[in-house]
């Protein structure tokens, strides 16, 4: 005669132990999990100054230039010493980059927020080519 077979007991997987690695990644997550962020593109400009830009013909001096101006605020309303963020202190961040440019062409404007908790900060970014205006020589 055969033995009876029994059915073999079933044992949960054991649950090992995170990693600290794991542990850092969770960590962070949940940290960063009140962080939102977000860019809205605002303009695209052909032309931007700090300065009055006539009718310039325009030496091109560097194609891609960046600037910005940030603003950060407790409860998006109490300023932490920083003014607003203008469009003109970024245009100017980003024109004096380069030595002798004086304006900025192909301009790109966008808004950058960042809120966690009760921090916030906004940026308004310009992206464009740096110019100045050319020197034109009439030969008579």
């Amino acid at each position: 005669m055969r033995p009876a077979s029994h059915p073999q007991p079933v044992v949960p997987p054991q649950r090992r132990p995170m990693r600290g690695r794991t542990r850092l990644l969770l960590a962070a997550c949940l940290a960063l999990a009140p962080l939102q962020a977000c860019t809205t593109g605002i303009a695209t400009m052909t032309l931007a100054s700090v300065n009055e830009a006539e009718d310039w013909p325009l030496l091109v001096l560097e194609p891609d230039v960046q600037g910005q101006a940030c603003r950060s605020a407790l409860l998006r309303t109490i300023p932490l010493g920083d003014p607003p963020p203008a469009l003109h202190a970024a245009i100017a961040t980003a024109v004096g980059t380069v030595p002798d440019a004086q304006l900025l062409t192909k301009v790109q404007v966008e808004l950058h927020t960042i809120d966690f908790l009760v921090y916030t900060r906004q940026c308004i970014r310009v992206r464009g080519t740096a110019a100045r205006r050319a020197r034109v020589v009439h030969v008579h």
